[in-house]
């Protein structure tokens, strides 16, 4: 190791949690006006004190860990326990699930047309864009109609109201109308537009006019086909009429809920008092399969347990008892039914299958405590597939904006990170539903059902299935738990491509999300070391020794030749430096070849190679960095956009842009060493590592192999493909492959003592990379088996690159989890 003095530490950032919101109505749209019965509160208590905003909430001053270049963190939600799902097949729906479904082509009439309105409006805040121009001419009853549709497809019901008529605004300011729930005409044309059209979950609205006919100097009526695209019952058709009057000179549309839903005119119910409700049909998100068909999320029965405080014979024995098993604390459990209803159940905890299995007895002995089923998205594996899960949280505002099919509803959850954001659009069930007009009881609840106006079943959403093994994906977050320190490990077949183990820690536990924090579980959580980060794919940080391999590939392409001699001192004085660099051997390791240098990882060698390259060309060792992987994300199948980074290789113009500085020998010779500004990423070093044994492909990663549907049917596949070769010719590559077995294999090797135990020849390479605080970040690659030398080659198997950051020697720490990995992966 040798320390870059332009290289500072490297700061960590932190923020706030927020504060956690109030508990929402479960609501099935924007329900404005009372368009819908009184709304029901699920029976599920508010969270804790959820994060908000920011993926963890170390101290500002923290430089334990370097985060991403550009890194954000995505929103979190205000409230998990409040998005509270229910049952399957109850009407009541589930909040957070979102429909799979393609985008809906709008179908146009094909009909006599004079000009077509086109207007796809988000209603509840979003924009529209313009429509095509009316080809009528200006003050006709065809130019008010074409005014009409342009507000009301866009959303501008204020515009809207402004283009109907004295008549039906008098009309609508009835009392017997109003019934105390609208202010005058104006809240009731404006707002019950809204409403029903958020009942209705309407996102898209077409209109196509016919020929205007009229009847009279102030009569005339308009056709026109309405398509409308709902989120719950898909596309919605109606053949309707605009009546207009002519008042002063101006034609003004005649207005009636009917525009809207024809059906709402009805001669039965002439004040308008009943209402359009949608029932709505949920069906699950697809599941998350590991590659041995393990389930890895899912949604299913989970488990409310319930307080009712009527029947507590002993406070002190419930309180204890809940306390030591659903690791909540006896003030929290007291404040979860304190002043509540006390003949009703109020929530403590949702909790999984599994935990309620083991709790079940010890809970079924305490009066007072009841227990119901409830259906929630569930990690049975937590934590330690999150890397590659990712987990669910509250849609935003600003993403309810931008969504323009105006699927999401406040409340609704989508998918973050890792495969659950890579596959929301897949995972996501189609909405369903019943939209229909229905009578309204006494005391305001809904009656009997009049008419339905469009019905759709629910469809479940496509399931995905990861090429991860939970067998060694269990391994990898064990062995980078007991570490204690924030790690990645990405493990791949470097024949297909397919990702083995996608590792991180620490990180979240996205049960913590759908379940509910306690107050324990979120001190530990803002415990946690930047949990969001995903140090496989997100964390770029040097690599040390490591590339080491791309820098001895460098040279035996320009010129250097395997029996090349160097001599290693102990140290060595780079060009223009006024002081002596001092290899990790002080005594030196003698005249060694370059290749030879590799196993026991002489930095003086590699120092004079990287000089020497400089010396033809600077930019020699950072192109062929670049072309090995580095400086590029690995574009991993089922990684969303923008989750991987594609960390820094510097070069002399890289390092004038940035750094405002010219590129000397120092800035070589650290970079053939892997220090300096060089950052990469275990992805990268195990995508380079797969090339480098399978002999030179490079492989697109793929965490995803498929995509079914819920019968089982193939709907997408991902078969292995290559994305390149590395540009390093046969005989080097042979060379290259037999001094990464000197690492493993040879005395000096650097990890020979972790390996001397494994029955089989491994290809690695250590890495020790400073990082700017006292103890540097430990690096390993490895593949296997590695083919002998003179006997016939072998495939590869695995091949892995794995970092412990803040730890100390790569051999002493990041050898021993590659070591743990092959040994299960071969049994030997």
């Amino acid at each position: 190791m040798n320390r870059d003095p332009r290289q500072g530490p490297e700061q960590g950032s932190g923020q706030e949690p927020g504060q956690e919101s109030g508990r929402l109505p479960r609501l099935g749209g924007h329900r404005l006006y009372g368009e819908s019965a009184p709304p029901t509160v699920d029976s599920i208590p508010p969270g804790a004190n959820i994060p908000n905003g920011g993926r963890s909430m170390p101290p500002e001053d923290w430089s334990t860990q370097p985060l991403p270049l550009g890194y954000q963190p995505p929103p979190l939600p205000r409230n998990i326990d409040k998005l509270a799902t229910r049952r399957l097949g109850q009407s009541g729906g589930r909040r957070w699930m979102v429909a799979l479904s393609a985008v809906l082509a709008l179908v146009v009439a094909a009909t006599t047309v004079f000009y077509v309105v086109r207007n796809p409006p988000r209603l509840g805040g979003g924009s529209s864009s313009t429509p095509h121009q009316a080809t009528c001419q200006p003050g006709t009853a065809c130019a008010a109609a074409n005014a009409y549709l342009e507000a009301y497809s866009g959303g501008d019901y204020e515009k809207m109201y402004t283009l109907t008529s004295a008549a039906s605004q008098k009309r609508f300011s009835s009392p017997t109308i109003l019934r105390g729930n609208y202010k005058d005409a104006h809240d009731y044309i404006v707002n019950r537009t809204s409403a029903i059209l958020a009942e209705a979950s309407v996102g898209e609205i077409d209109a196509t006019l016919g020929q205007a006919a009229q009847k009279s100097a102030t009569q005339a009526t308009v056709p026109v086909h309405i398509t409308m695209n709902s989120a719950r019952v898909g596309q919605i058709t109606q053949d309707l009429t605009i009546p207009l009057v002519n008042e002063k000179g101006q034609w003004r549309v005649d207005w009636s809920p009917g525009l809207i839903f024809s059906k709402i005119d009805d001669p039965a119910d002439p004040t308008y008092a009943r209402r359009v409700h949608m029932f709505p049909q949920d069906a699950p998100r697809g599941t998350i399969f590991d590659a041995d068909g393990n389930v890895f999320a899912q949604d299913t029965t989970a488990y409310a347990i319930e307080v009712t405080p009527k029947f507590i014979q002993n406070e002190s024995l419930l309180l204890s008892t809940i306390s030591a098993k659903l690791d909540l604390r006896p003030d929290e459990i007291k404040s979860k039914y304190a002043g509540g209803a006390p003949d009703q159940p109020h929530t403590v905890r949702i909790i999984s299958q599994a935990l309620y299995t083991s709790v079940q007895a010890a809970l079924g002995t305490v009066s007072g405590i009841t227990v119901d089923q409830v259906t929630r998205r569930v990690y049975p594996y937590g934590s330690a597939t999150a890397a590659v899960t990712g987990y669910m949280s509250e849609i935003t505002a600003d993403e309810l904006k931008a969504d323009t099919s105006g699927y999401y509803d406040v409340g609704d959850l989508v998918g973050r990170d890792g495969v659950e954001q890579w596959g929301e659009q897949l995972l996501r069930p189609i909405k369903g539903g019943k939209l229909q007009i229905v009578d309204v009881n006494a005391d305001g609840s809904n009656g009997q059902v009049v008419t339905t106006i469009s019905q759709r079943d629910a469809v479940p959403g496509a399931n995905i299935h990861t090429t991860i093994s939970i067998k060694y994906q269990r391994i990898a977050m064990a062995q980078l738990n007991a570490t204690h320190k924030g790690g990645g490990v990405v493990a791949v077949d470097p024949v297909s491509g397919a990702v083995l183990v996608l590792a991180s820690a620490p990180i979240y536990n996205p049960n913590d999300f759908t379940l509910g924090f306690t107050q324990n579980e979120l001190d530990r959580f803002n415990a946690l070391d930047h949990p969001y980060v995903n140090r496989a794919l997100s964390s770029a940080v040097p690599i040390g020794s490591v590339m080491k391999v791309t820098t001895l590939a460098t040279a035996l392409q320009n010129g250097v030749k395997p029996s090349d001699i160097f001599t290693c001192k102990g140290s060595y004085q780079v060009p223009g430096e006024n002081h002596l660099r001092i290899d990790d051997n002080p005594s030196g390791h003698g005249s060694l070849t370059a290749p030879r240098a590799l196993g026991p990882s002489c930095d003086v060698i590699f120092w004079q190679v990287g000089v020497l390259l400089n010396n033809k060309d600077p930019n020699l060792l950072p192109k062929m960095a670049k072309a090995l992987g580095y400086g590029t994300p690995t574009g991993m199948i089922g990684i969303p956009d923008g989750e991987e980074t594609g960390g820094i290789v510097p070069d002399p113009q890289w390092l004038k842009d940035n750094k405002n500085a010219d590129w000397t020998a120092t800035d070589a010779a650290n970079l053939a060493i892997g220090q300096g500004f060089f950052e990469a990423t275990p992805a990268q070093t195990a995508m380079l590592t797969a090339a480098v044994g399978n002999g030179g492909k490079r492989m697109q990663p793929r965490l995803v192999s498929s995509v079914t549907s819920a019968s089982g049917t193939t709907l997408q596949s991902y078969p292995p493909k290559q994305i390149g070769t590395l540009p390093i010719s046969a005989d080097n590559l042979a060379v290259i492959q037999v001094a990464m077995v000197d690492s493993t294999a040879l005395p000096d090797g650097t990890s020979y003592p972790i390996f001397i135990d494994v029955h089989m020849r491994v290809a690695g390479k250590t890495g020790t990379a400073e990082s700017g605080q006292p103890l540097p970040h430990a690096w390993f690659i490895a593949y296997a088996p590695a083919s002998p030398v003179g006997g016939p080659p072998v495939t590869p198997r695995i091949a892995m690159g794995i970092v412990v950051q803040f730890v100390g020697f790569g051999d002493l720490n990041a050898s021993p989890i590659s070591a743990a990995l092959i040994k299960a992966y071969f049994n030997v």
